[in-house]
This record gives C-alpha cells, sequence and structure tokens, in this order.
C-alpha cells in the first residue's frame, strides 16, 4: 500500500485493506502493549472456564445428578472444588486489576505516546493550517491509539469467545441438536452490524468535528490570551452564536445518524432475542414437560445455554465488526504515522556546518492560497555577517526565515548553506546550528531555566542560564523571585508560576539565544514589546556576543539597521533593495521613505 495513499475519503474499505489495516494494528499492539495482552487474554480464557465449569456444566451436573440418584457426597466434592478454584482465580484477577494493571496501563501508554509524540514534530507544518488535515491528526492521536489498545479486547474476546462457544456446542449437541439451529439466528443479523459500525464511525467523526468548535469556544472565554478582547470588543456575542450553532448541529446530527443507529441498533437486539433465545427456550420446556425426552438439568442449561450460544455468537458477528472499525480508525493512524513529510530528515545526510547562506531562485505559495508569498528571491547572506530584513507586513520576511530553518520546503527553487543545498544536511543537526526567536514565541509551562536551555536542566548548567539572562537583561527579574531559575512558567500547573510582560517574555526569549552555541542567530521582530532603552541595549548585547557569528534580525524600527552589515528590502514577497543602511538612504528608495517616516515620528515627538 503506498505510503501517501493511506488516508481515503470514502469510509468503504477492501478486504485486503481490513485485513492489512488490521494486521498493522495488532503488530503495534504487540509492540506496545504485550505484557497487557497475555494477562488479559489469560483471565478472559480462565473466566470462560470456570464460568463454563461452575455455573453451566454444574448446573445440569447437579441437577441430573440428584435426579438419577447420584451420591451426594460426589456432587458436593464438585462443587466445592469449583469454589476453590473460582476463589483463587478472582483473587489473582483482583490483584492484577487494581496493582498490576494501572502499572502495566501507565508503562504502554508511556510507550504509545512517545511514538506519536516524536512522530508529531516530524510532519509537515503546513498540516496544522489545513482543517482536513487536522482533523485526521486529531482522530488519529485519539481513535488510532484506542484502536490499537482495543486490539486486545478484539484479540483476546475472540480467543475466549470462540473457547466458550465450543463448550457451549458440544453441551448442546449432546443434549439436542435443534438447540443448536436456534444459536445460528444471530448471524443472520451481521449485515446490520456491520452497518452500525460504518454510521457509527461516521457519526463519531461529525461529533469530533463539533466538538473542537466548541472547546475553542470554551477556550476563548477562560484563557488568558482572550481576555483583553473578549472583554473589549462583541466578540463574545460572536462566539456565544458560534456556539449555539454547534450546539444545533450536534442536535441534528443525533436527529439523523443517531435515530439510524438506534434503529438498526433496535431492530438487531429484538430479532436476536426472538428468534433465537426465546424460541429456544420453548422448545425446550415443551420437550421436558410435554414429551418428556429431555431432563430437567439439561432443560435447565438448554434454557440458560442457548442465550449464552446465541450471545456468543453475536459476540462473534460484533467481533468482526469491530475489527472492521479498528481498520477505519488505524486508517487514519497509519496516515499520521507513514505518509512520508515534505520535509525529509534525511538522517543519512551530511553534518551541518557553518558558512554562506544562499537564496537561489526560491519562490514559495502556502498550501490553498492563490498568489505565492516569496517569488524569485535571489539573496546571499555571508558567513559572520549581520543583516537586517525588512518590509512591510506580508512581505515574506518570516516565510523567508521558515524556509531557512527548513519548516517549508521552497515551491520554487533552493537554499543552501556552504553551497550545499540544506536538504542534503541532517535535519535536526542543521537546525540545532541555529537560534530562532520567532515573534509569535510560546513560553512552556515548564521552568524558567528549562525555557531558557530548550532541554532538561541540570546542576551544572546553572552559570550557563544566569548568565543567559543577564546578557538579555532579565535576569534582576528573576533572582528576585524565591525559587530563581527554577520558578516554573504560567499558572496553569503551578498557582505560583510566573507570569511576565510582553517585553519580560521578550527578553526570556532571546535569552534562550545566549544559552546556546549556534553557528547563526535569527531574531524575528525581537524587540517589538520593548522600549527603545531596552531595544538598544539588546542589540548591542547580542552583536557583542555573536562577533563570527551570522546574525539575521527582522524588525519594523529601522533604527536597528542603522549597525547591520547589510539591509535587506523586501515588498511583495521579492528582494527590492540591498545595500547598507548609507548606501540605501542614498538610493531614495523604500527603504528610506519607510526610514525617514520613522525619524520624523520621533523628531515630532
Amino acid at each position: 500500500m503506498p505510503k501517501n495513499n493511506l488516508h481515503r475519503s470514502k469510509l468503504d474499505l477492501t478486504i485486503s485493506q481490513i485485513i492489512n489495516n488490521f494486521c498493522y494494528a495488532t503488530k503495534m499492539m504487540m509492540k506496545i502493549y504485550p505484557s497487557k495482552f497475555f494477562c488479559q487474554s489469560f483471565f478472559w480464557i480462565m473466566a470462560n472456564l470456570l464460568g463454563f465449569y461452575s455455573q453451566t456444566y454444574m448446573l445440569r451436573y447437579v441437577v441430573n445428578g440428584v435426579q438419577e440418584g447420584e451420591n451426594i457426597r460426589i456432587i458436593l466434592l464438585y462443587v466445592f472444588f469449583m469454589i476453590i478454584i473460582s476463589l483463587v482465580i478472582g483473587s489473582a484477577r483482583a490483584v492484577y486489576d487494581h496493582i498490576l494493571s494501572p502499572i502495566i496501563d501507565q508503562r504502554c501508554e508511556r510507550r504509545l505516546n512517545l511514538e506519536i509524540y516524536r512522530r508529531s514534530i516530524e510532519i509537515d507544518l503546513e498540516n496544522y493550517e489545513n482543517p482536513e488535515s487536522f482533523d485526521i491528526y486529531d482522530r488519529a492521536v485519539t481513535n488510532g491509539a484506542d484502536a490499537i489498545s482495543y486490539v486486545i479486547d478484539c484479540i483476546g474476546g475472540a480467543i475466549s469467545t470462540l473457547l466458550g462457544i465450543s463448550m457451549e456446542a458440544y453441551l448442546l449437541f449432546e443434549i439436542d441438536p435443534i438447540l443448536f439451529l436456534f444459536s445460528v439466528v444471530p448471524w443472520l443479523f451481521s449485515p446490520l452490524q456491520m452497518m452500525i459500525k460504518k454510521e457509527q464511525y461516521e457519526y463519531d467523526i461529525e461529533v469530533r468535528k463539533i466538538n473542537r468548535r466548541k472547546d475553542y469556544t470554551r477556550r476563548t472565554f477562560f484563557q488568558a490570551e482572550f481576555a483583553k478582547e473578549m472583554r473589549l470588543t462583541n466578540l463574545p456575542k460572536v462566539m456565544q452564536h458560534r456556539f449555539t450553532n454547534s450546539i444545533k448541529d450536534y442536535l441534528n446530527l443525533v436527529k439523523t445518524k443517531g435515530l439510524c443507529i438506534a434503529l438498526l441498533t433496535e431492530v438487531t437486539s429484538i430479532g436476536r432475542a426472538i428468534l433465537s433465545a426465546r424460541l429456544a427456550q420453548i422448545y425446550s420446556v415443551f420437550q421436558t414437560l410435554v414429551t418428556g425426552t429431555m431432563m430437567y438439568g439439561d432443560c435447565l442449561v438448554a434454557m440458560r445455554t442457548v442465550n449464552s450460544f446465541s450471545q456468543s455468537g453475536s459476540n462473534i458477528i460484533t467481533i468482526f465488526t469491530d475489527i472492521y472499525s479498528i481498520a477505519l480508525n488505524i486508517r487514519d493512524f497509519r496516515y499520521f504515522m507513514e505518509n512520508e513529510p515534505k520535509v525529509s530528515s534525511n538522517p543519512d545526510g551530511l553534518e551541518p556546518v557553518a558558512g554562506n547562506i544562499e537564496f537561489k531562485n526560491v519562490s514559495f505559495r502556502y498550501d490553498g492560497a492563490n498568489f505565492d508569498a516569496l517569488k524569485n528571491v535571489n539573496m546571499k547572506i555571508r558567513q559572520g555577517e549581520h543583516v537586517a530584513i525588512v518590509g512591510c507586513n506580508g512581505a515574506g520576511k518570516t516565510t523567508l526565515i521558515k524556509l531557512l530553518m527548513r519548516l517549508y520546503e521552497p515551491t520554487v527553487g533552493e537554499i543552501c548553506v556552504d553551497e550545499n543545498n540544506i536538504r542534503s544536511y541532517k535535519l535536526k543537526d542543521y537546525r540545532r546550528t541555529y537560534g530562532v526567536v520567532f515573534q509569535d514565541f510560546k513560553q512552556m509551562a515548564c521552568t524558567v531555566a528549562e525555557n531558557v536551555l530548550g532541554r532538561p536542566y541540570c546542576d551544572s548548567d546553572e552559570k550557563t542560564v544566569w548568565d543567559a539572562l543577564k546578557k538579555a537583561g532579565i535576569s534582576d527579574v528573576i533572582s528576585k523571585l524565591p525559587k530563581g531559575i527554577q520558578t516554573v512558567m504560567t499558572k496553569e500547573f503551578d498557582n505560583d508560576g510566573l507570569i511576565l510582560s510582553g517585553g519580560q517574555s521578550q527578553k526570556l526569549a532571546i535569552a534562550s539565544i545566549y544559552a546556546r552555541n549556534v553557528d547563526t542567530v535569527i531574531l524575528d521582530e525581537p524587540s517589538s514589546e520593548l522600549d527603545p532603552f531596552a531595544e538598544n541595549q539588546m542589540y548591542e548585547n547580542m552583536l557583542a556576543a555573536s562577533v563570527g557569528k551570522t546574525v539575521i534580525f527582522i524588525s519594523h524600527r529601522l533604527s536597528a539597521c542603522v549597525s547591520a552589515d547589510r539591509v535587506f528590502y523586501m515588498e511583495g514577497g521579492t528582494i527590492t533593495e540591498t545595500g547598507t543602511h548609507e548606501e540605501l538612504m542614498k538610493l531614495c528608495g523604500k527603504y528610506a521613505e519607510m526610514f525617514r517616516i520613522q525619524s520624523e515620528n520621533y523628531t515630532d515627538n
């Protein structure tokens, strides 16, 4: 099966696809949950054996034995033995359920989620911007993970059910072969059960989309990032309207698909109950009380076993429909895990080295966009050079950096470092040679030290962290905190968590650059929240600490460009002006015009 064709919008699967996907899910289950599978299977098998010999068979043995004058001591000895075995297995099951199972579950969950987390940072960034792809990944992480776990129930249930059916079938044949015919009836309803599973899958997809919209509405009312806008505008009414519409969509879904699922389920249940269990019970009573060809114990067991056997047959059908459901859900998981990203990790590539950065005829268009974000960009940044990239909003400045960092691949052209296409380098190692702070940076709910280092903290890192904080101009704030660099950021998990102002947060983000030994420093609007004094100090510190390193900064404040070795002015996705600050001022182009406007504003003030 081609990796890029794993996902299909249609919900019908061929037999080969069902088998292929279920085998994949089974392979993943044995990789993630082997101990849980064997423990669960053992207890299921024991439960079926004990259920048969301590209940069904024992009922027949006791009643028929009394009727035929069997030795009471032998009967009581059998009953006592079954009670002891049941207590032993029940105690073992209790220990497993309450002690071993939680431990095994946590270890298995860790193993599975590490696989998912590893994959999540490899998928293309553009997929987060595509609602359809995002829905697939959302289903893959939730439904797909559940499907892998459910394979245990499916296979284990099949083994134990087949064992139970074998014992019950033997008993029914021994009592009266006609009883077996009543037990086959549930198989007639297997097409309806397949329809129920398919409808349920479609229903779950739509519910997940609706819930995502509802959850977003809730976040806008309760998360700090939306608090100001929600209080100063009429956006609450907009979000309330969206929430109401989501509820309406859910109710409409219940009235259509929910009703259909309910009707199919009820028809299946009634058909099985009337045509199988009830008719078998009437037949057994007739044979016992009217014809006298069936013993009392056999009658009681037949009435009980036919119902159980019928249910077991129904369970087998359910298992087949579960296999179909697992195959549907695992398809999204496979797409998530196996679909090759456009940005290849290239683990066997070259080791990255510092060198000149060159864009050669680079064009780029975001997925679904109607125009190019970058158009035939040609630029060269020499190793150790300090350059500024400026221009109006939407000029393509940040897109340029995203391509350099291989968050996206160019639509046309190539990007080279040290005369090698950046695709030829190992992706992880290549990215580690850069220290990047984007304008929309995010601080994690972990310690100050971990935010600065970008990795777990150890005691030997203390000096590195404090030096970085000092150079970024934020050490005085952190030093006053009771826990210092061990203070947790945000209050999401800690009431004593640190919440910084916009400017302070920006300084903390910049500190992460100082803490890392990188070849190239990239700052995307690093001073948007800083006052002019802090901005000037930040640039002086950064340039002093980056001697011999390449520095690329994007800024709307053109005063920062004066000290740059070179300035690239962008407009409409293209570099239209290049030179030093003095050269561009003499050119009297757009850069000079923008610089004069900003200078006049400061002069007027």
